[in-house]
C-alpha cells in the first residue's frame, strides 16, 4: 500500500471540505489511493504502511485524537493546519505533533503556531480549481438590477462571532443611504434574523452551505463587488474565490487577507486593532475590529468607482486575475505529493 494515503479532515465544514476535496483530487490524479479517515478507521482491514495527511483546524476537538491515532504509522506524516489564534498548549501539546511535517495555511496561522512552539516547515495558501473558476466566469448568475446605476455586492459566510453578519448589514445599510439606495447586498449566509422590515435590496440567496460550490462561484462572478468584512480568518477562502472569478473586493485590511489579495484589487477598510473573539476548542480566536461608519464610506466609494470611474473598476478586475494561476490547486498543493 505504498500509494495509499489517509486523509483526516473536518468534512462537515464547507470551506475546509472544499480544500480537502482539492487535495484528495490532486492525490488521486497522481495515482494515490485516498482513504477518508472516518471510512478507514471504521473498516476491518487496516494498512499501517499508509502515508497520513491530517487536514484540520484547532477549533474542533478531533485533531488531537487523530494526531495520536496515526502517530504510529511508519511512512510520511503531514499536518496541514489552520489556526485562528493563540494556541492553548495544555490542550494541543506541540510535542505531540513533532512526528509530523507541519504546514500552515497562512503566515497569520504560522505566527500563532510558532509562538506555541510548533515546528512549522512552511506556509501553503489555500487554492481554487481554475477549470471550475473558468466555468463560473463563463456562466455567471446575475441578479436583475432596478436601474442602470445600480451595483450588487455579495457576501458568503457563516453567521458567527468571527463573521459578525449583523455588523456587515449595519455598515451596508449606512452605505445605501450614502448612495441613494443604488446598491444591494446578496447573502449566501444565515442572515434573515437580522433583516428589518424597511430593508431594501438586501437578499439572502440561500443559507450558507446549501449550494454546491460551482453555484457559489457563479453568484460571485455575477456580482459587482465582494464584501469581505469579516473580523477573523485563518485564511478567507471566499475572498480568494472572488478574486479568482474577477470580482473586485471591499476588504477589511488585516492578516491574512493582505497575504493574497493584491492591494489594487480591493478597496480597504482599516482595522482598529486586534481583539480576542472567542475560545473554540484549544484556540483563543483572534480577530480585528473596524469602524462601521468607515466601512460604509468605503462601500460607497466602491460604488462611486463602479459608476463614475469605469477604467479604474476594470483595472481592479484585471488586478484580481493577475497571476491567479498560482493559486490553482495543482500548483499550491503539489507540496503534498
Amino acid at each position: 500500500m505504498n500509494n495509499g494515503v489517509v486523509l483526516a479532515t473536518e468534512w462537515s465544514s464547507v470551506s475546509i471540505g472544499q480544500q480537502a476535496y482539492l487535495i484528495k483530487k490532486l492525490l488521486e490524479e497522481n495515482n494515490y489511493i485516498v482513504y477518508p479517515h472516518n471510512e478507514y478507521l471504521s473498516s476491518k482491514e487496516r494498512y499501517h504502511d499508509l502515508k497520513v495527511l491530517l487536514f484540520f483546524t484547532f477549533i474542533d476537538y478531533n485533531p488531537k485524537s487523530w494526531a495520536m491515532i496515526f502517530s504510529g504509522y511508519r511512512n510520511k506524516k503531514i499536518c496541514y493546519i489552520l489556526c485562528e489564534g493563540k494556541v492553548d498548549k495544555s490542550y494541543h501539546t506541540p510535542g505531540l505533533y513533532n512526528i509530523y511535517e507541519i504546514y500552515a495555511n497562512s503566515y497569520f496561522s504560522k505566527k500563532f503556531l510558532d509562538e506555541a512552539g510548533f515546528k512549522v516547515k512552511g506556509v501553503v495558501h489555500h487554492t481554487v480549481d481554475i477549470k471550475e473558476v473558468e466555468e463560473a466566469k463563463n456562466n455567471p448568475i446575475r441578479f436583475k438590477k432596478p436601474n442602470d446605476n445600480f451595483a450588487w455586492f455579495i457576501f458568503a459566510g457563516q453567521d458567527n462571532k468571527r463573521k459578525r453578519v449583523d455588523l456587515i448589514l449595519e455598515a451596508f445599510r449606512r452605505a445605501q443611504e450614502k448612495t441613494n439606495y443604488n446598491i444591494g447586498l446578496l447573502l449566501i449566509s444565515n442572515a434573515e434574523k437580522y433583516f428589518r422590515p424597511d430593508d431594501k435590496n438586501i437578499i439572502q440567496i440561500a443559507p450558507f452551505g446549501s449550494l454546491n460550490h460551482l453555484e457559489v462561484l457563479r453568484y460571485m462572478a455575477g456580482a459587482d463587488f465582494y464584501l469581505h468584512l469579516t473580523k477573523s480568518e485563518s485564511f478567507g477562502i471566499p475572498a480568494l474565490e472572488s478574486r479568482a472569478v474577477g470580482t473586485p473586493l471591499v476588504c477589511l485590511k488585516m492578516p491574512p487577507t493582505i497575504e493574497f489579495i493584491p492591494e489594487n484589487a480591493s478597496l480597504w477598510i482599516n482595522n482598529t486593532g486586534m481583539i480576542e473573539i472567542d475560545r473554540w476548542g484549544g484556540v483563543y480566536v483572534i480577530g480585528y475590529d473596524y469602524d462601521v461608519d468607515e466601512a460604509s464610506e468605503v462601500i460607497a466609494q466602491a460604488y462611486d468607482i463602479y459608476i463614475n470611474y469605469k477604467s479604474k473598476y476594470e483595472d481592479m478586475k484585471a488586478k484580481c486575475l493577475e497571476n491567479i494561476e498560482e493559486y490553482d490547486y495543482h500548483n499550491k498543493y503539489k507540496v503534498f505529493l
